[in-house]
């Protein structure tokens, strides 16, 4: 074998291994989340395309409704004492038509 056919495969060897190296720390969810602030405490499905998120930003915990074409500010949770009941507040939602058709 030459020695220019062992740099091309010397070459490519370097690039399939930092390839891998990028792609590993791009996945890590420990890596992406390092200095943020914003972390997801909870998600409720509400909907085949929408559900409901608990958000810690800060010292801030909001409520946030997405949809695949929207997200919507709900409100602060953090400034409420007791605990919202998830399945309570689901029930409601899914009886209001006005909600579940859009």
């Amino acid at each position: 074998m030459s020695s220019l056919t062992q740099m091309w495969i010397m070459l490519l060897l370097v690039l399939v291994i930092l390839g891998s190296v990028m792609f590993l720390l791009r996945k890590s969810k420990y890596i992406k989340n390092l200095d943020s602030d914003m972390k997801v405490i909870g998600r409720l499905a509400v909907g085949p395309r929408s559900y409901l998120a608990k958000v810690k930003v800060g010292d801030k915990t909001i409520l946030l409704g997405i949809t695949s074409q929207n997200i919507s500010y709900l409100c602060d949770l953090s400034s409420q004492d007791e605990h919202i009941n998830v399945e309570k507040f689901k029930n409601e939602l899914a009886s209001n038509s006005d909600f579940t058709q859009k």
